[in-house]
């Protein structure tokens, strides 16, 4: 599954069908609103950004806003539309290049650790432990 939804992903077809939404589900928009004073300048990593529906919130909000994805097209997409923010290529199971206490606020939106087996959602889980501050939120 994962090896077809990462072609999947790569596929301009694909940025093409969720670059014209940007739309954050109601739940996320509640989350953000909740959160919003404790995310502000805060150490942020978004993982899954997709087209950027979460960047164009978030990396208003810090200037410590790190923008995951890992689909090339994605980031590509993503860094077009925000020049200014930081995105990079990465996999949700494996943040090695970021150290332990590196990130206030983890965002993993759109349910999008639902697309991985049980193993890789163990292994996002470690990860997000790992680079989360004491005290921080995913």
């Amino acid at each position: 599954m994962d090896r077809v939804n990462k072609e999947w992903y790569a596929r301009p077809a694909a940025v093409a069908a969720f670059s014209g939404d940007d739309l954050l589900e109601p739940t996320l928009v509640m989350l953000l609103i909740r959160y919003r004073d404790w995310i502000v300048d805060r150490d942020v990593l978004d993982m899954g950004v997709g087209p950027g529906r979460t960047t164009a919130c978030l990396s208003r909000l810090t200037t410590g806003y790190v923008g995951i994805d890992y689909s090339p097209s994605m980031v590509a997409h993503c860094a077009q539309r925000f020049p200014g923010a930081r995105l990079e290529l990465g996999d949700a199971r494996d943040l090695g290049r970021y150290g332990a206490s590196s990130f206030d606020f983890v965002l993993f939106s759109y349910a999008a650790i639902s697309a991985l087996d049980h193993d890789g959602r163990l292994r996002v889980l470690a990860e997000v432990k790992r680079i989360l501050r004491p005290g921080g939120l995913f």
